[in-house]
Formats: structure tokens, sequence, C-alpha cells
């Protein structure tokens, strides 16, 4: 270390605000000017003072108005959790790539102020007139002196993000309570005030209403309230055991000896939650749920599509495509349409141990496959109470699942574990691409880049795809992974020829994420590994957080 230079050092927490080149260890050296403040110093690097929480120079605790001498030895500090002190009453406002956040919070209560043509002043002007709390992923915003209180949110999805201010805040939930639309309080309706606002089938099944006196909206617990049920119990989960989560992760640290253990242990965050290896999201190792799903134009839109943790698209007969949907992390109430299994299917579906594997059939050519392959195959034959067909569409785009049901049958699924994907930072380079078109045969897909949603929005031959119960078809990070396509053995009942999607092996695939584009390589050496994804310099291809869809294409 130069004696005559500033040795910072900063905890993995902050290390995602630095230069690129500072993020493996955390330590910067930086020639002091004599005149700047610490606080000046750290913001310089990156960080908001809004995410420090501690200042020591020497072992000795400091203040932002510091000046740093020469051959000071800086360690800063992360704001604890929870933090303190904190607004009170607590109160939020929103930046605008945050909507989804917004209703999230509503959703449990918080009083959350969130407008999407809000401007950089205007954020400001009401977070410091009204005393809220700004949360914002924008760095700039949080370092404007202006400011009152601030705090950067952590994570790409809304989950995620949401699990983020529970944990930092501890605030005081009350589900059910405010507009999602407006964040006005709810009040009770008697149902005869707003049935003629009332679908027919919504007067005949629900009876409890509540209406908000600013917007006007109705609410009540309807069809699609299982998934909001969920929101609100995740939240009740962190919120309980948030200090908790602190001191298991101290525990860890505290018993950790350098051993790696046991390779399926399910890595673990700062803060000692159980991470997906899937999505790279807060998720406990669940039972693996692989479901064969239909997605010609008369099949959507989707139901449960947007559940699901990956979702790979395999070539199938006359150059369509079909989509093979994995779930572990979260599953929908329903999920479909339904459709067959193909051969390519085993043999992706090897890295994930033994999963359960749904399917609305096979040619009688490849059942002797299925049967032999180590999968707990779940078509409607073996597992007739969790299908259904819904009468409001044609067969054969009709049938329809009930994941829980499924895996009711099957309680011995391999659990989520490894199968390759990392997660963290984007890599230095890429090219930024605001659009990717991935052609098939006979089907085309369009990823457009969304900065509000930090997601890949997904079209399917010129049409938005969406879900039922979960609005845009989106991802992450989306893998187009050149493999070998190559004819089968099997046909369908037409003559076409089934392609088989070779998996194993290695070639050249592109990572979308973050807006940016990533030439990469990808390699599985055998049927029951999984597969690396590399940049050219042979470093792990990182994911960013959330859903991944794999698109298996022709070289």
């Amino acid at each position: 270390m130069s004696g005559s230079s500033l040795h910072l050092r900063f905890p993995a927490e902050l290390r995602l605000f630095l230069p690129s080149r500072h993020r493996p260890t955390g330590e910067v050296l930086v020639p002091p000017d004599g005149t700047s403040s610490l606080g000046h110093v750290v913001e310089s690097l990156g960080v908001p003072l809004t995410e420090v929480g501690s200042l020591r120079v020497d072992g000795r605790p400091v203040t932002v108005s510091y000046r740093p001498q020469e051959g000071d030895d800086i360690e800063v500090g992360p704001v604890p959790r929870p933090q303190e002190p904190r607004p009170e009453p607590l109160r939020f406002v929103l930046d605008v790539h945050l909507g989804a956040l917004a209703r999230h919070l509503r959703l449990i209560g918080l009083d959350t102020a969130y407008r999407n043509d809000m401007d950089d002043d205007a954020l400001i002007e009401q977070a410091n007139a009204e005393r809220r709390a700004l949360l914002t992923q924008d760095r700039g915003l949080l370092r404007r002196r202006s400011l009152w209180f601030g705090g950067y949110v952590r994570g790409a999805r809304a989950e995620a993000q949401l699990a983020d201010v529970l944990e930092r805040f501890e605030p005081r939930l009350a589900p059910w309570t405010r507009c999602m639309a407006c964040n006005a309080p709810l009040a009770p309706v008697e149902k005869g005030e707003v049935e003629h606002l009332l679908r027919p089938g919504t007067r005949r099944t629900y009876h409890t209403f509540m209406r908000c006196p600013e917007c006007g909206r109705v609410y009540w617990r309807g069809a699609h309230s299982g998934r909001l049920e969920r929101i609100v119990s995740a939240a009740k989960r962190i919120a309980a055991v948030a200090m908790v989560s602190v001191v298991m992760a101290f525990g860890l640290a505290a018993c950790t000896d350098g051993d790696s253990g046991n390779s399926t242990a399910p890595s673990r965050d700062s803060r000692g939650r159980a991470l997906s290896p899937f999505t790279g999201l807060p998720a406990e190792p669940a039972p693996v749920l692989a479901v064969k799903i239909d997605n010609v134009g008369p099949a959507r839109p989707h139901t449960g599509l947007g559940a699901a943790d990956i979702v790979y698209v395999e070539q199938v007969e006359a150059g369509q495509t079909r989509i093979l949907a994995v779930l572990s992390s979260d599953l929908p109430d329903e999920l479909g349409p339904v459709r067959s299994a193909r051969e390519s299917d085993l043999e992706l579906l090897r890295q994930f141990g033994r999963p359960a594997f749904a399917y609305s059939g096979a040619q009688s050519k490849l059942n002797p496959l299925i049967a032999g392959a180590p999968v707990y195959a779940l078509p409607p034959g073996k597992a007739s109470e969790a299908y259904f067909r819904d009468s409001g569409r044609n067969a054969p785009h009709n049938l329809y699942v009930r994941p829980e049901r499924l895996l009711d049958v099957a309680p011995e699924a391999e659990k989520s574990a490894d199968i390759g994907f990392r997660f963290g930072a984007a890599p230095d380079g890429g090219r930024q691409v605001n659009e990717h078109t991935v052609r098939f045969p006979a089907a085309r897909f369009v990823f457009t880049w969304s900065p509000d949603e930090r997601r890949w929005l997904v079209s399917m031959d010129g049409t938005a795809m969406t879900t039922t119960d979960g609005g845009r078809s989106e991802a992450a990070t989306v893998v187009v992974q050149q493999v070998t396509v190559r004819d089968s053995e099997f046909s369908d009942r037409w003559g076409s020829v089934s392609p088989y999607s070779e998996t194993v092996g290695s070639g050249e695939a592109t990572v979308l994420r973050d807006g940016r584009a990533y030439d990469v390589l990808w390699s599985r050496d055998g049927e029951e590994d999984g597969t690396t994804f590399t940049t050219p310099s042979g470093d792990p291809m990182n994911f960013a957080e959330g859903p991944v869809w794999v698109l298996l294409t022709g070289r």
C-alpha cells in the first residue's frame, strides 16, 4: 500500500456500486487532494451516502465531513438492517422504474406514492415536502444533496425488491388495505352499491367487496387472489424473520471451516437466505416440475407461465416450437395449455436429477424411453386429478394442469440444485441491444429490453406474449444457445419428422441481460451434467437475477 494514498475498504454489500475493477476485493487506493471530505471521496467512487452506515479511519469512527489525510486506512460500512433512524411515520415515494414494487408495497398496506411520469426534481420535491423515503435504483439521484432521505433498492424483480425493502425498514404491515392503483386507503362497500360495476360471474360468486374512495376501483378476493395471497404471505414471513436471517448469516460465517460441504446445498446470500440455482433469487430448495407447454397462436395467451424459473424453447415438427417450463421457486394455481413430450426433453431434463414431468401424452414408440428415463412421468393417465379441460378453448389447446396436485403424485421429485447457471454482476463489454430477434424455421421470437421493468419483454410471431394471470411474458436473462438439431427416429401422425436438439456438447451462445448482448461459449459434458456458460476469456458468464429463457436454435 502506498503511504501517500488513502486506502478504502468496502464490504460485499457495497461493492456493486464500485467500478468493476474494484468489485472483487472492495479495496481502493485514492490519492488525497487535501480539501475533499471523506463523504465526497466515497461518493466519487460511486457509493451513495444513503447506503453508508459507518465510516472508520484507523479504527476510530468519523463523520462524512472528515478530511482524509495521507496514509489513512478507511473502512466503509453498510447501512445496518433494520435501519435506524428511519422516517416516522414510514412512507415511501418510488422512482418511475419501480412500478411493480409500488403495487406490491401497496398490497401489503404501505403508504407508497408512485407515478410513472415524475422527473428527478419532482421526486425529490415530493419526498422532501411529504417526508417520504425515496426508493430508487438511480445512484445519481441518491447523491443529490437536496434529498432528505433515500434508499437504493436491490434486486431486478419485484419480489426480490420487496424483500430488500422489508428487511431494511421492517415496516408494520396492513395487507389488503390500500388501493394498488392510486394508494388511497380502501373502505368496505355493500355489494348492492357496486353490483352494476361487476360482471355476471363475479356478481354470482363473490359477496365481500372493498372500494377505493379516490379512484372508485372495486376489490374482491377473486380468481387471481391466489398469487396476491402468496405475495402477502411471503412479505409476512420476511417481516417476521428479518432479524433471525441476520443472526443466521453471522452464525453460518462463524461455523464455516473452509470446507465447501455438500455440493447440493443451496447458495446463500449475506443474510443467510437460500438462493434458487435457477434464478439467483431467494428461494428454498423445492421439488422441480417440468411441464410441456403449447405455444402456437390458438394456445396463447398462456396461463401460469410467468411463475416458471426457466423457459426452454425447442424446435418441433414443421419448424414450429414448443416450450418446456421448469418450475420450483413458485407454483401457479393453473398452468397450460399442456402438450405432448418429445425425445429431446429427456436429455435436457437429466441435468435436473429426477424431476416431475407433466405432458399431455406421447407417441407409443416414445413411451418406453420415457418409462426408462429418470423422471416422474405424469401424463393425465397417471395424475388425472391434476388435469382439466378449459371449455372456452378448442382442443387440443385446452388441457391445463394444477401443479400442486401434480406434485402430490410425485412427492419424491428431485429438489432444485445447481445446473451450471451463475448469477451476479455483468461482465465488462457486450454490446447495447434494445431488441433481439430469434428465428426458427416457422416461428419468430423478439425480445425487447424494458429499462423500466429491467426485463426483456417477449413477443412471438409479431404478437406480444402475455399470460392470463400475470401480464406480459418477460425474462431477466435470455440465452440463445446454438445446438445441433437433427432428425430423430420419431415422426408425428402426419409424417413430419420430430427434430432432436442435442444439448450435450459445446458451442456458441448469445446471452442477453441488462440491455446488452454478450457472445459466450456453452459446454455440457454429459447428460447428468449441468450446462456452463463462459465468456471468451474463460470466466463464468453471470446471468441477471430472475427468470431465464433458453432458446435452443440450430447452428
